[in-house]
């Protein structure tokens, strides 16, 4: 690289001909040298980090000069728009804001005007089991070695290096806890990390705090939140319209429950509209003496409810920036995000909202909340959300919770544009601005249509995933296929399988673009031309997108049993009685004749007996995804 420097520099001098090819020719022949050598040391790296799914992210990113951290706040601007540029100045500023937005925004609702009636609390009562030895080593060992320390610096490889002289000391702490409702101030300390959620960076506004907690607190938190969500699941008080952070329920059972909704109500003809509701910092506003009654209500109570009250009250928390640290404050509204305790407290804190009596359905993930009306007409369905809206707003006002008007909308549903809604917004009672009707919103990551044909999600994951492109291109000269393949599969699968159960079965029209690019990134992968046939580049090993619908379909019915079937019952003997199949359901639209809930009985009763038996849910993944790929043109032909 010096010789080049040198020749360049002797190039300046004299700009002959002979100077110039005998540059060029040394300047490309030592680019080829680096390409090689960059490649072989890559090639080193992801050989030996090959079993390590998070170290092969890593070098993606670095090969593919992608940032590795997210850059620290260097400045931020305050309610005068002035510059903050000082580390601790910043720290200081963002700790003010995540402590006193919660009593701001509660302090600007008003009181609301019919108070709500809390349900009657259940005859029993939760009670904390005393925690061992053998829980202790259990909850030590779920701690992820990623995980950052609290203020007293005490890593989780330290920790399990040394569980064996910790065990006693936490399990008498823990048991001393459950038994006085006292909870040491060292487990009540939280160190926020702001994390940019969206908009200009530069207002603190724009940022979630996370807190990171001591990894002694996690485990304390740990085995409280075992106790909560059992007393919880085995009393069935938590809304079965709530899917957020339980046990066997994701993001994908949200939304396909909200599609599914839609769509019944579609196929039999009614007028459908959803209202999507938007909460402005949630988590930041939970009011902690309201949560202590939501908590008594659910059956908390006694000395168990004085744990909750203890862990809640006078927390301490300090923000960091870069390594400077803000003065420590008290924390008197919120549950704390990034905690174990935190999502399941807020579930029991919108627990009424979920159960509200309305003439909707209610789905919610956390606090992403939408509630789905339906009539023999546009003019009343409309009357139903304008009346229940009321009765939402009302609960709100009473968990002082505050609801984002300008970003809570409906989409009114219908199959064609003919068949529209002739008003595009709703005046609501004592709300000076009407709701708005949008075209489409995101929804849990997925886009929702007004026609429900999930175009515009396939554009929207289409965009996403043609970002990987120059990836693979840069990782192509550098990993053999078996590893590209393990990337595309830990990068790309992902997005393409998320909530395909409710857009994957449209029609093949539809999903060109996204085709289009799956082909574009795989013939990369295994080191194809770009006109190489389409037919065969996808294996057993590596799915086209209509197998990957019929696999996560399949694995969806048979793991939830969420789907609106029914077993087919009767008592003459046919080959569906015999075999156990599932009914298909019956369509009167031929959008319904593409939804999930159709084809997915279709799907399922091509299955073997044996293969349907399997208990095990990863065993019958494994063994249908071989079934499926040497039946795959049978299944292709039922949609």
């Amino acid at each position: 690289m010096k010789n080049r420097d040198k020749l360049k520099r002797a190039l300046k001098l004299n700009p002959s001909p002979a100077e110039i090819s005998e540059y060029k020719e040394y300047r490309n022949r030592l680019n080829k040298i680096i390409r090689f050598t960059k490649n072989e040391y890559y090639k080193s790296k992801f050989n030996q980090s090959s079993h390590d799914i998070k170290k092969v992210y890593k070098l993606v990113k670095e090969v593919t000069n992608e940032s590795q951290t997210e850059c620290p706040i260097t400045y931020l601007k305050d309610e005068k728009n002035d510059m903050i540029i000082d580390k601790k100045q910043i720290a200081d500023f963002a700790n003010n804001f995540f402590i006193n937005i919660g009593r701001e925004m509660s302090d600007k609702i008003g009181n609301p005007p019919t108070p709500f009636q809390f349900i009657n609390s259940p005859s029993y009562s939760m009670y904390l089991k005393p925690t061992n030895r053998n829980e202790i080593i259990e909850h030590i060992m779920s701690l992820k070695n990623s995980c950052s320390p609290g203020l007293d610096k005490l890593t989780t490889k330290i920790i399990k290096q040394l569980h064996v002289y910790l065990l006693d000391p936490l399990v008498h702490i823990i048991n001393l806890i459950f038994k006085t409702g006292k909870v040491p101030k060292q487990f009540k300390i939280s160190v926020v990390s702001p994390i940019h959620k969206a908009g200009d960076k530069e207002y603190i506004s724009n940022y979630r705090p996370i807190n990171i907690i001591s990894n002694l607190a996690k485990i304390f938190e740990k085995c409280l939140k075992v106790r909560l969500v059992a007393f919880l699941d085995s009393n069935k008080l938590l809304s079965e319209n709530q899917f957020g952070f339980r046990q066997g329920l994701s993001t994908s059972h949200a939304v396909y429950e909200l599609a599914s909704k839609i769509m019944y109500h579609l196929n039999n003809g009614d007028k459908c509209i959803a209202l999507f509701l938007d909460l402005a910092k949630a988590f930041d506003t939970v009011s902690h003496p309201l949560l202590l009654q939501a908590l008594e209500g659910h059956g908390v109570r006694g000395a168990v409810l004085s744990v909750f009250r203890d862990y809640l009250m006078h927390r301490i928390q300090c923000v960091r920036i870069a390594d400077v640290l803000s003065e420590p404050k008290t924390v008197q509204h919120g549950v704390p995000q990034g905690t174990v305790l935190g999502p399941i407290l807020f579930n029991i804190y919108v627990n009424y909202l979920c159960s509200l009596a309305v003439d909707g359905d209610v789905i919610a993930y956390a606090d992403d909340t939408v509630v789905v009306f339906h009539g023999e007409t546009w003019e009343s369905t409309g009357e139903k959300l304008k009346t229940d809206f009321a009765k939402i707003k009302n609960l709100l006002d009473t968990f002082k919770l505050t609801l984002n008007i300008k970003k809570t909308h409906y989409i009114a549903f219908s199959i064609t544009m003919a068949n529209r809604p002739a008003f595009n917004q709703i005046k609501l009672d004592n709300i000076d601005e009407p709701l708005k009707e949008v075209n489409e919103i995101k929804y849990l990551g997925v886009v929702v249509d007004k026609h429900l044909k999930w175009d515009r999600h396939v554009l929207y994951l289409s965009k996403k995933i043609r970002f990987f492109i120059h990836k693979f291109y840069a990782l192509r000269n550098i990993l053999n296929i078996k590893l590209l393949l393990m990337i595309y599969k830990a990068l790309v699968v992902p997005l393409l399988v998320y909530g395909i159960i409710v857009w994957g079965g449209m029609y093949g029209s539809n999903l060109g673009q996204l085709k289009v690019v799956q082909n574009h990134i795989v013939r990369i992968i295994l080191k194809k031309p770009r006109l190489y046939p389409t037919m065969q580049l996808y294996s057993q090993e590596i799915n086209n997108i209509k197998i990957l619908y019929i696999l996560a379909v399949c694995s969806f019915v048979h793991a939830s049993k969420k789907l609106n079937t029914n077993y087919v019952s009767h008592n003459y003997m046919t080959r569906a009685n015999t075999t156990h199949n599932l009914n298909v359901p019956q369509s009167r639209r031929d959008l319904n004749l593409r939804f999930v809930t159709y084809l997915a009985p279709k799907f399922y009763n091509l299955i073997p007996a044996n293969i349907r038996n399997i208990g095990n849910n990863k065993k019958f993944n494994i063994s249908f995804n071989m079934f499926c790929w040497e039946n795959r043109e049978q299944f292709m032909r039922l949609f």
